[in-house]
């Protein structure tokens, strides 16, 4: 039986990516774009470049920036809505998914109106999707909203209670949620997904004292489904960790992001409260803490409330929640304990600042005409700005659009994928015909991506061993041939794998097509795992050694009859008890033998020596008689062990005497008849 892997998440991994993203990233500019909501002065949300010295310019809706702190040139505004109204009066949650739609939600729950909070969508030069039409998006909570994050091409988002909730960002429909604590009197404020790992990271500053903290865990979909609740993974209490400062969490626990080594930084604050930052180690370990801010003055850092970690510089930006304090600053990720930098100062009539999100944005500088190959069959599916990935960056300008359909991949407009239900290929266009205009940031390119599906494939067949003894060898095998797309094989025993992952030991190369793997038991069932270059792509087989009987080796190789002759018995001149009187050799490795007659005789002695000649005697009567005599020689420790001796009865050994002539040397007998 064999088994294709399909994976049952949201994408399927490339088989052959570095083909095309060492191309491509040699044909695309990237930049690191901070995206910050002002929850007030009528809704506006503002993006940023960032620099490498972890510096900032604000991008306005005209296509130009400037640096952090500048105001827009006359007839521009921020990135959204520009010099336009606002759809978003009370902008909460900021997130970016994986085609570089940005999600916000219009409202939270402070003024949450009857109809609940809709999220909407955004493209990256600061359109704003219809709610209805047939472009049409819109996501509708029925309770409160805090934050959004996206991984995998869902959208998850808490609120004013313990729960984070997971939708579909094409159907708008839940998919249920998880928990996060056992209470549900919390405000689960804080919310990260690390998009390379997707964990999730998530701050409550309420409910029982067992669970304020910080949360870490990787669910599933299926944890959605079950609502199961994780546990906290860092506590408060008054542990001393080592650094000469008690760790209390004194006042709420705010926004929470990690950077690529997994540590996790966290905001701790409030109006004027000690507003900081908190550096922990993947495992939980207090390493740092920032200086403290707790006078709203328009100088510092009080009430920070949102971060993010950029991987350009090194660096967290944080947002504030105080129409005083500067909207972003920033931090050094490797020693937060040093002073921040400040790059947006109030006079630029920013309000309230409060979501914060990072996207790393790239333009194609050439036009590409590319191909891929990648794995999967039957359901599986597959966004295409995986297969344009150009480290983490993501194309988000230009239209995606069908140039050769493929019946087995369906293309969804929507979340820009491709469902794989068979072989073949389909070509793909991603497309800008115009010049940067507004906002944007690319020219005119076009992207041609041929997407081409396999799995891969082989034959497999089973090989018997050898015995040692009457106890078999381990070292029946299974032999791998006629393989196609794939690479690499391992197995494990039983009906499903549990071997090692792609590269794992005992892998067999098998890219040459063939391939064994020896030295497995005998009768026992194996699965083979056949993978085409990675861990994501494979197939199963199941397949069972044959079974072997081992024995102890016969140790009789040969006999030899020596001689046949007739006995009279001890009774000459009577020959119906003549015997046959048979020399036999056994020759072998055995020690000792036994011996049968047929034909209603017996054979004396019935046992003998393997390697010396003896003599053996036949029932009485036997010579003469004219009949065959079939012995059959046993080894004496393995009476299967046998082979069997025809003989031929001699003539009587003794002769009945003649009567008497009359004449006997002149004396006279009458004879009587």
């Amino acid at each position: 039986m064999n088994t294709p892997y399909y994976p049952n998440t949201l994408f399927i991994l490339l088989v052959f990516c570095l083909s095309i993203s060492d191309v491509f990233c040699q044909s695309c500019d990237c930049n690191e774009y901070i995206y910050l909501n002002e929850v007030s002065s009528n809704g506006r949300v503002h993006k940023f470049s960032v620099a490498m010295d972890g510096s900032v310019a604000e991008l306005f809706s005209d296509g130009s920036s400037a640096p952090s702190g500048t105001p827009p040139p006359p007839g521009a505004g921020p990135w959204y809505p520009g010099t336009g109204t606002s759809e978003l009066p009370f902008p909460h949650g900021l997130s970016v998914d994986l085609n570089g739609f940005l999600y916000i939600g219009e409202r939270a729950g402070g003024n949450l109106p009857a109809s609940g909070v809709d999220i909407r969508r955004l493209t990256c030069d600061g359109t704003i999707t219809p709610e209805t039409g047939p472009d049409g998006f819109v996501i509708n909570l029925s309770g409160e909203l805090f934050n959004i994050a996206s991984f995998n091409n869902v959208i998850y988002t808490n609120g004013e209670d313990q729960n984070i909730y997971a939708w579909d960002p094409c159907t708008g429909n839940s998919l249920g949620f998880v928990n996060v604590g056992a209470t549900d009197d919390a405000d689960d404020w804080g919310f990260h997904i690390n998009p390379n790992t997707g964990t999730f990271y998530a701050t409550r500053y309420r409910g029982t004292s067992a669970d304020i903290g910080v949360y870490v865990f990787t669910p599933t979909l299926a944890d959605f489904s079950a609502n199961t609740t994780f546990p906290v993974t860092i506590s408060r209490d008054l542990t001393n960790f080592g650094i000469g400062q008690p760790y209390v969490f004194s006042s709420r626990l705010q926004g929470v992001t990690s950077d690529p080594a997994g540590n996790i930084y966290v905001v701790e604050g409030s109006v004027n409260q000690d507003s900081r930052l908190l550096k922990f180690s993947p495992t939980g370990l207090l390493l740092q803490i920032g200086p403290s801010d707790n006078v709203n003055d328009g100088m510092g850092w009080n009430d920070m409330i949102g971060v993010v970690y950029s991987e350009t510089s090194n660096r967290l930006y944080t947002s504030s929640l105080s129409a005083a304090e500067p909207c972003l600053i920033s931090w050094d990720a490797d020693d937060i304990t040093a002073a921040p930098v400040v790059h947006i100062n109030p006079v630029t009539s920013l309000g309230q600042a409060k979501g914060i999100a990072i996207s790393n944005e790239c333009c194609p500088t050439q036009d590409l005409i590319l191909t891929e190959t990648i794995c999967g069959l039957g359901g599986g599916v597959v966004f295409l700005q995986d297969v344009l990935d150009c480290g983490d960056g993501i194309i988000c300008e230009g239209m995606w659009s069908v140039e050769t359909a493929n019946s087995n991949q369906i293309f969804n407009d929507c979340d820009l994928s491709i469902t794989v239900n068979g072989s073949g290929c389909g070509t793909y266009v991603l497309e800008k015909t115009t010049g940067a205009t507004g906002s944007q940031q690319c020219g005119a390119f076009r992207i041609e991506l041929e997407v081409c599906t396999e799995i891969p494939e082989a034959m497999l067949s089973v090989a018997m061993g050898t015995c040692n003894g009457e106890n078999p060898n381990n070292d029946a095998s299974i032999n791998i041939n006629g393989v196609m797309s794939a690479g690499q094989a391992n197995f494990s025993a039983g009906s499903s794998y549990n071997g090692p992952d792609y590269n794992g030991p005992g892998s067999v190369d098998i890219s040459g097509g063939t391939g064994s793997i020896t030295d497995l038991m005998h009768n026992t069932e194996y699965t083979v795992r056949v993978f085409n270059g990675s861990n994501d792509c494979f197939v199963d087989y199941t397949i069972t050694t044959p079974d072997i009987s081992c024995m102890i080796p016969c140790e009789i190789d040969a006999i030899s009859m020596t001689s046949n002759q007739c006995v009279d018995n001890s009774t000459p001149g009577n020959p119906t008890d003549d015997r046959v009187q048979v020399g036999i050799m056994v020759t072998g490795l055995g020690s000792t033998y036994t011996l049968s007659v047929d034909g209603g005789t017996t054979i004396t002695p019935s046992s003998g020596t393997i390697g010396s000649p003896s003599s053996f005697m036949l029932g009485e009567g036997t010579a003469g008689s004219g009949n065959t005599y079939t012995i059959t020689i046993e080894d004496a420790a393995d009476p299967s062990c046998n082979q069997t001796l025809v003989v031929q009865a001699p003539e009587n050994c003794d002769t009945v005497l003649p009567c008497p002539t009359a004449d006997c040397g002149g004396v006279t007998i009458q004879k009587n008849e």
